[in-house]
């Protein structure tokens, strides 16, 4: 079995996409030890998933725009990403 450039080039933008959302986790964790505020670090784990899980699937098809479930994952971690970064934001700047 060979690689194609595409699904190489898929593999290594997740994991540029995970060393991404790894370094917010730790932000929100730092925050969250440093505050005491409930940040849910943990979750960042969800977009992550989704990521990883949608990425494999396109590396595995080899196909890029035809393959709904894997563009559904890419939404899905999509969402959950804005909305705890839009969370953390908020969280570290509210009394600011």
């Amino acid at each position: 079995m060979t690689i194609t450039l595409n699904q190489a080039l898929t593999i290594y933008n997740w994991f540029l996409i995970a060393i991404l959302i790894v370094i917010l986790l730790m932000i929100a964790r730092f925050y969250e030890l440093r505050t005491h505020e409930r940040t849910f670090y943990r979750v960042f784990i969800l977009p992550l998933t989704f990521f990883g899980l949608a990425s494999i699937r396109i590396a595995y098809l080899d196909q890029i725009d035809t393959d709904k479930l894997a563009t559904g994952l890419w939404l899905i971690g999509g969402i959950f990403l804005i909305v705890l970064c839009v969370r953390l934001y908020y969280l570290m700047t509210n009394n600011r």
